[in-house]
């Protein structure tokens, strides 16, 4: 009975897996619903220039706030944890068209990276190699 019981454990640990199931989450509106951090950001000046970690350098009252993507097209800035003085929270609208993420027509990101935990967005500058890549992550 004990040889039979361990054989079942041996077994059943055998069929488990410590990897979790791949998900495939593709960039959509749906899949972009829900609240976003920045958790870090690097801007490059030109392309001659070397990229700047310019999340390490910001305020901290800028660290934990929270961008929420509604269902209903518009977005939240949250000022949240440390705030800032004075507060900076507001709203605006959002949109994706393909892999561009536009801020209230006007700020437009291109999205690499997508995978529903985390992405990558980075806008254009007007010079030439001038960018600033932003990594969002879910809360």
């Amino acid at each position: 009975m004990y040889k039979t019981i361990t054989l079942g454990f041996v077994l059943f640990l055998m069929g488990c897996s410590s990897e979790a199931p791949s998900v495939s989450c593709g960039l959509t509106k749906d899949n972009l619903i829900g609240s976003w951090k920045i958790t870090a950001m690097k801007y490059k000046e030109n392309a001659q220039a070397n990229e700047v970690d310019v999340y390490a350098n910001s305020a901290p009252c800028k660290k934990d706030d929270i961008y929420v993507f509604s269902s209903d097209s518009t977005y939240h800035y949250n000022d949240l944890g440390t705030f800032c003085s004075p507060p900076d929270s507001y709203v605006g609208k959002w949109k994706i068209l393909g892999v561009q993420l536009i801020f209230d027509s006007a700020n437009s990101y291109t999205i690499s990276n997508f995978n529903c935990i985390s992405m990558n967005a980075t806008k254009k500058g007007t010079t030439t190699g001038e960018y600033l890549l932003v990594t969002f992550t879910r809360q």
